[in-house]
Parts: structure tokens; C-alpha cells; sequence
């Protein structure tokens, strides 16, 4: 199954890498010790399970307001937009802060921006934009991105991770016809002419990153895909 196509649940199997611990031998009394310090197997151990806790609780959790609310029947409208995401996410980052846990605060940055895109991107429920929609989402997610200065995360790990999705963002604001030729000039081979108009079309789903990206041909699939522009469908039949 595609990966954007998965339940929440799957998504968060496939997401999370499995544990890897350091290799274990036998210590004083015969009892099984890794060869690297503790504190090492520890770190790992924390940020496995950060991860995991973390992409359950956005991903199910908090999917009420992430793939089953937000921009739910089409369009950016005022009644389905990301302020009761926000009040989700601020309790949740309330509860990190407070504790100082910085490893899982900074896994819900991750997590939160996935999901951001994951609904704009490739969840049902008629969710179809036009580029008239570009700016209600992009100051969406300016918003979702001052939420994290309040995470005892580093500035430069939410810069990266939202210089990424900004990128992705911005691909809605495109016009239709930009949207086509860049994806066929990522996917399709050189045309044999310079009237063989059939060669210029991809003859199959281009293969994922498994990373939402502007450069990434599957990514601008997705924005034609939910795209509210005739202009697809023509070019489609």
C-alpha cells in the first residue's frame, strides 16, 4: 500500500525505525552488559520510544483535529481551519515544557508539521484547493510554526523542519500549467521528437522519498491531485 494511502496507524509503523542496541555481552556475574556506555543504549531507547509516543498521539490521538477536521469538505474555509489544531498541540507542548523533555518536544515539531501536510497533501473527506487557498494555509502554518517557539526545542530544529514544509506550501500557489511541467520534467523521459507529445507523459506513479519536498515528483502529484482547477482534469483525459 502507498504510504500516503495508509491508516494513521500503519503510517506510524512504518514511520518509526525499529530500536537498534548496541551490542550485548556478557558482564560481571554473567549477566548480559552492552559494550557501550549506558548512557548510549539509554539515549536510544528515549528517543525510540519518543518517537513512537509521539506519532500516536498526533496521529491518532489528536486525529479529531488533524485528518478528520482540518480543511474537512473542500477549501480553506474559516470554520475547519488550524486554531483547534494549535490548542492541542499547546496543551501537549505545556506538558513537555513543564517536564523539560526536550527529545519528545522535538519529535511533536516533526510529527505536527506530517500531519500538517499529510492533511493538505493526501487525506480524503473532499479536501481540494485552489490557489486562491494558498494564503489561508500558509498563514495556517506560520501559525502552527510560532506554536513551537513555546517548545523547549532548538530554534534551528524548527527553522529546518519548517523551511521544508514552507517549500511544499508554497507549490499551491502555483498555477495549474507551472504544476504539470514541473512534474513532468521530474518523471518523464526526453521526448524521441519535438512533436511526440505521448513520450512527454509519465507512464507510472513516480516513486516516493518518503518526504514531503518541493523537489520530490510524487509531492507535486499530490498537489495536482487536490487541485481545484479544471485544468487538471483536461489535462488528465
Amino acid at each position: 500500500m502507498h504510504k500516503y494511502n495508509q491508516s494513521p496507524r500503519d503510517r506510524i509503523q512504518d514511520s518509526i525505525p525499529p530500536l537498534t542496541l548496541p551490542p550485548i555481552s556478557k558482564g560481571g556475574h554473567g549477566l548480559p552488559w552492552p559494550q557501550e556506555a549506558p548512557p548510549l543504549v539509554t539515549q536510544a531507547a528515549i528517543l525510540h520510544v519518543s518517537e513512537l509516543s509521539v506519532y500516536r498521539l498526533v496521529f491518532l490521538d489528536s486525529a479529531h483535529v488533524f485528518h478528520q477536521a482540518l480543511y474537512q469538505g473542500g477549501g480553506a474555509t474559516l470554520e475547519s481551519r488550524v486554531r483547534p489544531a494549535l490548542r492541542n498541540l499547546a496543551f501537549l507542548a505545556s506538558v513537555l515544557t513543564d517536564r523539560a523533555q526536550p527529545p519528545p518536544a522535538r519529535e511533536v515539531v516533526k510529527a505536527a508539521i506530517e500531519a500538517f501536510l499529510t492533511v493538505v497533501l493526501a487525506a480524503a473527506g473532499g479536501r481540494e484547493f485552489g490557489r486562491a487557498d494558498y494564503g489561508t494555509v500558509a498563514e495556517d502554518f506560520a501559525s502552527l510554526k510560532r506554536l513551537f517557539s513555546s517548545f523547549v526545542v532548538p530554534d534551528e530544529v524548527v527553522e529546518r523542519e519548517a523551511t521544508q514544509a514552507e517549500g511544499v506550501v508554497a507549490l499551491m500557489a502555483m498555477s495549474t500549467e507551472k504544476l504539470i511541467d514541473e512534474f513532468l520534467g521530474r518523471c518523464a523521459p526526453a521526448p524521441s521528437t519535438a512533436h511526440d507529445e505521448v513520450a512527454q507523459l509519465p507512464r507510472t506513479v513516480p516513486p516516493t522519498t518518503r518526504r514531503w519536498s518541493r523537489s520530490d515528483a510524487n509531492t507535486l502529484l499530490h498537489v495536482l491531485c487536490h487541485r481545484d482547477d479544471e485544468t487538471v482534469l483536461e489535462e488528465s483525459l
